[in-house]
């Protein structure tokens, strides 16, 4: 009985121990409103970029090929879905915000710069899971063998993401 109540006791310290790791994981971030405007507006202005750039290709490649006759159905399958090419993987979109900020110099050291990335990330999750700005258009699948927490930090990066049919660009 003794070894049954320790064993316990055990568990509810590691359960506790694992319940305070994941508040601290999921720790809050306080930036000035002027700080989170400035990376939704980039973010966001990126994502529209793209878009439409998406778009204009789509619209060109389906020119194309009524031009020369092909069968637009047979076209359609050999092709990847629209989802697959629609909008961006969001860590190339993240990458890409790194990459304005360093041509800005907004970056002066390696610690800001993971306070930068760090905060890249929060303001697409923001923008997805309050505001509703952005939509998940893709998702990569779980690879055999692929523990919870490694299929989670894979899947925040390669998602794909596009604009919500909720944006309306300024």
């Amino acid at each position: 009985q003794q070894q049954g109540k320790q064993q316990q006791e055990q568990g509810k310290q590691h359960t506790q121990q694992q319940q305070q790791e994941s508040q601290q994981q999921r720790r809050t971030t306080s930036i000035s409103a002027e700080k989170y405007e400035f990376i939704k507006n980039m973010l966001l202005r990126r994502l529209w970029e793209i878009q439409q750039e998406q778009e204009r290709e789509a619209a060109a490649a389906g020119a194309a090929e009524a031009a020369a006759g092909m069968d637009v159905d047979a076209a359609a399958a050999a092709a990847p879905s629209r989802e697959q090419r629609a909008g961006v993987v969001q860590k190339e979109l993240v990458e890409w915000y790194m990459q304005k900020q360093l041509e800005r110099n907004a970056i002066s050291s390696v610690q800001a710069a993971e306070v930068e990335f760090e905060l890249a990330y929060k303001v697409i999750n923001h923008m997805y899971r309050k505001e509703g700005l952005v939509s998940v258009v893709g998702a990569p699948k779980r690879q055999a063998g692929e523990d919870d927490d490694a299929f989670r930090n894979r899947l925040w990066k390669e998602r794909r993401l596009a604009l919500s049919p909720n944006f309306v660009p300024e």
